[in-house]
């Protein structure tokens, strides 16, 4: 996967493209939890995990990928 990557620390925002669709990772608060989450195609929080590089792996766009599909 090839990210586009803009801003720093936790404000950056990383996006990408697979199996046509738009997948964006970002850092938010869930509850009073620090996250990374991942959206899809504009679907909020279809997953999310405590390291930006977890959310920006294979596993977890699969992850997310998975959870869309079935929502």
């Amino acid at each position: 996967m090839q990210w586009h990557v803009t801003g720093q620390d936790q404000f950056r925002v990383a996006q990408t493209r697979v199996q046509g669709r738009a997948v964006v990772v970002r850092f938010s608060y869930l509850g009073a939890h620090e996250m990374w989450v991942v959206e899809i195609d504009g679907r909020p929080n279809c997953a999310h995990f405590r390291a930006r590089a977890d959310a920006m792996s294979k596993f977890g766009v699969g992850v997310a990928l998975e959870h869309a599909r079935s929502s």
